[in-house]
């Protein structure tokens, strides 16, 4: 059996939600982690590249990253917890 190289529909409908939700989440985030995160994960800069463009040091960069990260998974985190619990009260 031949294995397509293209995600399935399903794989891709998954992955734009959760797109959607990281892009809704980076809006919670201070301006100097959402455009951190931006650069970095979204537009494929490097650490370097990035200190660059914003004007800072590299180790600006890399505590703002550290930081926004932290406050990424937390964020991700209590909106699963939400999810989970709106499904618990649909199912009733």
């Amino acid at each position: 059996m031949i294995k397509a190289n293209e995600p399935l529909p399903e794989e891709v409908t998954i992955l734009d939600e959760q797109m959607k939700l990281l892009y809704r989440l980076l809006d919670q985030c201070n301006w100097d982690q959402k455009h951190v995160i931006i650069l970095r994960y979204l537009q494929d800069f490097n650490i370097k590249e990035t200190a660059d463009i914003l004007g800072w040091s590299i180790s600006k960069v890399k505590t703002t990253q550290h930081r926004a990260l932290k406050v990424l998974k937390a964020l991700m985190e209590d909106a699963r917890e939400k999810e989970d619990v709106d499904h618990e009260n649909k199912s009733f």
